[in-house]
């Protein structure tokens, strides 16, 4: 299932061969140019100016790997500062139950019976954090009296608010990153349409002339005409709190891959060097969300990736089963 806002590829390469070959189309046409204007009267100098454009374009545009490294960066802040405000409460578990001795209704009041499920929601941690705060202000000279400081309590909310400040941004890079990769893939789709017609056009042209009709053929496979071979496609569900290994044939760390939450929960998108491990960490996809990858990006430092690991574990327990679609480029 692709998503609706995905821009489609219209070229069965990679970024750097479909603009080195079109740098290449572009000289060797700008060589040959009256005969090309000769066939088609398009195809002028004016034409070729603005076809180097569109290669010049899409080569300063950011590449994916780049708009990938800052949201991976972005992930793991938010994780360190998901650790920083798990440390802060269970360090106030302490003082709390100093305060109030074997009252586990008083506890609850501090998030007790909300902990388990905010731990692992970055939305559900912020707003655990700002509540635990509120009521660590409500008994502040009790928990004071037992050495739980002024200081110490003011941090929760110091933390509350410096978690919400970078899921903003983490989330924000999600969003940029999905527009970026389809502005990117616009601009390569536009290079493309305007090589795939010179080189329809040199075939026909030097039909005859066997050295310079090789100029013109694809040097990844197919014919300048011929759309690329379809995508290989999984689509899925997982249940709450589990973890798959998903089977793809040939599967290396380069290859490139549209991983997309087709569901309602949150996913969590990770590599490994073993089939089927948790994910601690990786990519977290909301409903909806749609990212190309590679195993390497989605590994952890030192790891040499080998399976794509999908964990429906970041939803509370007993939600509704996950879906997701993984499609190899």
């Amino acid at each position: 299932m692709t998503n609706p806002n995905q821009i489609i590829r219209q070229f069965s390469t990679d970024d750097a061969n479909l603009l080195q070959f079109s740098q290449t189309i572009h000289t060797v046409v700008q060589t040959n140019l009256t005969d090309f204007t000769d066939f088609d009267p398009e195809i002028t100098a004016a034409f070729l100016i603005a076809f180097l454009g569109q290669i010049t374009d899409t080569q300063n545009f950011s590449s994916d790997n780049q708009l990938i490294d800052v949201l991976a960066q972005n992930t793991m802040d938010v994780e360190d500062k998901m650790k920083e405000c798990r440390d802060a409460f269970q360090l106030s578990k302490y003082y709390i139950e100093q305060t109030f001795p074997n009252k586990p209704g008083a506890w609850n009041e501090f998030g007790y019976n909300d902990y388990d499920t905010s731990r692992r929601s970055h939305e559900k941690m912020i707003q655990f954090m700002f509540d635990l705060h509120e009521t660590c202000t409500k008994f502040e000279p009790l928990l004071i009296a037992k050495g739980f400081t002024a200081p110490k309590i003011a941090n929760i909310f110091t933390l509350a608010t410096e978690l919400k400040a970078i899921n903003s941004t983490q989330e924000l890079s999600k969003g940029q990153r999905s527009h970026a990769a389809n502005d990117r893939v616009l601009l390569l789709n536009t290079t493309w349409e305007t090589c795939r017609r010179l080189c329809n056009a040199g075939k026909t042209i030097y039909y005859n002339n066997y050295g310079q009709y090789q100029y013109f053929l694809l040097p990844w496979g197919g014919d300048g005409g011929t759309p690329p071979p379809p995508s290989n496609e999984y689509n899925g569900t997982i249940v709450s709190g589990a973890t798959l290994n998903i089977v793809i044939p040939n599967l290396l760390p380069t290859t490139v891959l549209t991983i997309s939450n087709t569901g309602d929960f949150p996913l969590r998108f990770c590599s490994s060097d073993m089939a089927g491990l948790p994910c601690p960490s990786g990519l977290d996809l909301n409903s909806g969300d749609s990212l190309a990858v590679t195993l390497s990006n989605l590994a952890l430092p030192g790891i040499v990736p080998q399976f794509l690991n999908i964990s429906n574990t970041i939803a509370p327990l007993g939600t509704p089963d996950g879906e997701y679609s993984i499609t190899v480029i």
